[in-house]
């Protein structure tokens, strides 16, 4: 029997996010570009929105250009 002693709400609330976001079965994601936490309307969504997911796209872009040019 596994017996959870938690110091505060809290604590217990952090903990219950974290199995949720490491669960595969649940739509609860981490965005790819902001790190914040989402429900996915789509299984294969990875961003929060289409703003982030723009960002993300041209900084990888921005950051390959400059590998080249070195």
């Amino acid at each position: 029997m596994i017996v959870w002693d938690f110091h505060s709400l809290l604590v217990m609330v952090q903990i219950c996010f974290s199995f949720l976001l490491m669960d595969k079965g649940t739509d609860m994601r981490l965005c790819k570009h902001c790190k914040k936490a989402f429900i996915a309307s789509r299984k294969r969504n990875e961003f929060c929105s289409q703003r982030c997911k723009k960002q993300f796209t041209v900084y990888k872009s921005r950051e390959k250009e400059r590998k080249q040019i070195r």
